[in-house]
């Protein structure tokens, strides 16, 4: 006999079959031959004998077909359960539910729900194998019923509300997608804005209750609803912290640890580079804390340097005290530079008598940091020195009240013992090892089969082991790779599902590094570059010359720490290869030690570039102060005689065509010496240095010696050329 299993206890000891006869059969976890009811799903297809007993038919020697683990949901067909309830559902929604069991099959019955004045009703279904392979789905789905005209965004509290109490009673409900069914006929126009404006919502599949009563439905129209809204949607975009346990991938066990040392006491720092996912880790602490019971508070400082320390002080009483819905103790004009320190001791020590800890997460803490915030009474004044003295005061006076984790770049607020004369109250307060742990292969496997099947989209384990190696582990960038190879497969018209195999990698690969890789290079390096510049400068020789042993160890340790570089042999080696080749790319003209074909071949490139430029420039400058007859004439009366009659007979356009006219760099340089009113305002600096600069780059002409460039020359010429590019840099091809 063959049936589906439509129902396993809470406990996990029993279950019933509706076996293919249409009869009803009990069975017993000690029954299971090739699985454990561990692995079953409700709407399973297995293969069983039956007996009876006193109770009535009974299933004996259940496997499951083929072997196949039950968490592939490879054979789960079309049905429903025969004992679920729809007595709630109006007519019309029972024929939506027996249309819905065409391509699904139908566990759970469902209740109503009442959200507000509002009134909604769900059920459950089972995913069957199309699903399973298109869509990576694999467990139970919700769906919810809206009998209501239009469409308001609360419904979704009304998804959100099933998911959370199935889960409560253990039922594994796929928190990926549901399904909404709405009496709103533009219901589909509605879900696909909010899906385009959050990123982090669950993939909602929208019907209308139209589009089940129309004549000519077909169930094919559910598929392709799922491929619309799946194979559309670019799970791997999103960029901003994830707040949710859906989309937060790895990591797990480094935010369990951070929880155990605030639990016990300690207080912690989350290192690490800007989009290495240091807020999504607070948010996923935040979320551990809740469901530990856990008191938790979190604080964008971002949003609190422009206060003074004795008005943060005030803030962050203030929500405590809103935390907990209690009245503040004192008005904010109470706390001044003289009293808010013990007003804020006295706050606290009332406020937090009888409570249990609480753990207050600080997010972007340069911002409140000495020497690099943005509002100067923290960055040059005391602020920092007397807001963490009081802070330290209260939590060394009761250790078991507060528990810090504060998250920034580097360590620089733990590891300064003097700031600004006087010890830095926090100076070795914090764990010090946090940094951001890299993602290895079975986290990039995760995340990117587990977002990529939704998506239509199978990564290879090559291609996983190159995504880890390639881009250093870093999620951020892995995700936006992915997201290219999406692009990619969605350009090249590749049908989805398939397969990311190397072949598409490479392809994928090579425009992202090409097109997009360097403004996310500099988007993750933007703090180094604003706040660590001697970080970012060591990076950049490092990249230059992986030799280099003169950079201070503090600097590689927190390099090593953001996990870009590593260290072998006293040889350094880039994680992160798109940053290595970003800076190379960026500061390739600083490289030392060059041979005198290096030199060559640098001064005729950047020459060049420049010499095409200034064409541009010189053409647009005298017409904007001369006829096109009177500025051709100032432009022939700056050429050496010989190349006067020749070029007198061109057009003006054709001058500065070096097809038609040789221009030579010292020709270029003499006319903005003899027309400089016209070339003044856009130097911007006086005449003597332009031209002294334009000298300098003529001078070392390569085209016209071959001679030995030495090293002051050539200096010479990059201070010049650089001058020069950075004048030009709008005429640049």
């Amino acid at each position: 006999m063959e049936g589906n299993i439509f129902y396993i206890a809470d406990e996990n000891t029993y279950g019933f079959i509706n076996g293919l006869d249409d009869n009803v059969y009990f069975f017993h976890k000690n029954a299971l031959l090739n699985c454990t009811i561990y692995n079953l799903f409700e709407g399973d297809l297995v293969e069983f004998d039956t007996t009876t007993n006193d109770r009535g038919l009974k299933a004996v020697n259940i496997r499951k077909i083929n072997g196949v683990q039950a968490d592939k949901n490879g054979n789960t067909n079309p049905g429903i359960n025969p004992l679920i309830r729809l007595g709630h559902f109006s007519e019309r929604e029972k024929q939506i539910i027996n249309k819905l069991s065409k391509v699904f099959y139908i566990t759970n019955g469902g209740s109503n729900l009442s959200i507000g004045q509002s009134s909604y009703k769900f059920c459950l279904v089972k995913p069957t194998s199309v699903f399973t392979e298109q869509f990576n789905l694999q467990r139970e789905i919700a769906v919810v019923f809206s009998d209501y005209a239009n469409f308001e965004p609360r419904t979704l509290d009304a998804i959100a509300q099933v998911i959370l109490e199935k889960q409560r009673s253990k039922l594994r409900i796929e928190r990926i997608c549901s399904i909404l069914i709405s009496s709103d006929s533009q219901i589909t126009l509605s879900i696909r804005d909010l899906l385009k404006n959050d990123l982090d919502m669950q993939v909602i599949i929208p019907f209308s209750y139209q589009e089940f009563s129309a004549q000519n439905w077909d169930s094919n129209i559910i598929i392709n609803r799922f491929r619309d809204y799946f194979f559309d949607r670019d799970l791997f975009s999103f960029s901003a912290p994830i707040q949710k346990d859906l989309y937060f991938f790895g990591r797990r066990d480094y935010v369990q640890s951070l929880v155990n040392r605030s639990l016990s006491g300690e207080h912690s720092g989350v290192f690490g580079l800007r989009r290495s996912g240091k807020t999504s880790v607070l948010f996923a602490i935040r979320r551990a804390l809740v469901r530990n019971n856990i008191d938790c508070l979190f604080f964008d400082c971002q949003n609190l340097h422009q206060l003074r320390w004795f008005e943060l002080l005030y803030e962050i009483a203030r929500q405590l005290f809103a935390y907990y819905k209690k009245e503040v103790n004192h008005r904010p004009e109470e706390y001044t530079e003289k009293s808010a320190a013990n007003l804020f001791h006295q706050d606290l020590n009332t406020l937090l008598n009888r409570e249990k800890l609480i753990v207050l997460l600080f997010d972007e803490i340069e911002h409140l940091t000495f020497d690099i915030a943005m509002s100067s009474h923290w960055k040059k004044e005391n602020d920092f020195i007397f807001f963490w003295q009081a802070m330290r005061s209260f939590y060394q006076t009761y250790p078991n009240k507060i528990s810090l984790i504060i998250a920034g770049t580097n360590p620089k607020i733990n590891e300064t013992p003097i700031v600004n004369g006087y010890d830095n109250p926090m100076y070795e307060q914090l764990t010090n090892d946090t940094y951001l742990p890299a993602f290895d292969l079975t986290h990039t496997k995760e995340m990117v089969n587990k977002l990529g099947g939704y998506m239509g989209l199978k990564f290879t384990d090559e291609v996983c082991s190159l995504l880890t190696t390639d881009f250093g582990g870093h999620p951020f960038l892995i995700r936006k790779v992915c997201s290219s190879i999406n692009k990619y497969i969605i350009e090249k018209s590749i049908r989805k599902p398939c397969n990311i195999d190397k072949g598409v990698y490479n392809a994928a690969k090579t425009l992202f590094v090409k097109n997009e890789a360097d403004s996310f290079c500099e988007l993750i390096l933007f703090v180094l570059m604003q706040s660590y510049s001697n970080e970012f400068f060591a990076l950049k020789r490092l990249a230059l010359n992986p030799y280099d042993e003169s950079i201070d160890s503090t600097i590689i340790s927190h390099l090593i720490g953001y996990n870009i570089i590593t260290k072998s042999h006293n040889i350094y080696d880039f994680k992160i290869e798109v940053i290595r080749t970003y800076l190379q790319n960026k500061f390739k003209y600083n490289r030392e030690n060059l041979t005198q074909e290096e030199k060559r071949t640098e001064i005729s490139i950047r020459r060049n570039k420049c010499e095409q430029a200034l064409r541009k420039l010189i053409k647009i400058q005298l017409l904007g102060k001369f006829d096109r007859a009177t500025a051709k004439l100032k432009v022939i009366s700056c050429l050496e005689e010989d190349n006067q009659t020749s070029a007198s007979s061109l057009s003006y356009d054709n001058l500065f065509n070096p097809n038609k006219n040789i221009l030579y760099f010292k020709d270029l340089t003499n006319i903005i010496r003899n027309n400089w009113d016209c070339f003044k305002n856009f130097f911007d600096c006086k005449k003597m240095i332009a031209i002294s600069h334009l000298t300098i780059i003529n001078d070392l002409r390569v085209d016209c010696h071959a001679k030995d460039i030495d090293d002051n020359n050539f200096a010479s010429f990059r201070s010049s050329i650089k001058w020069l590019e950075e004048v030009l840099n709008d005429y640049m091809d």
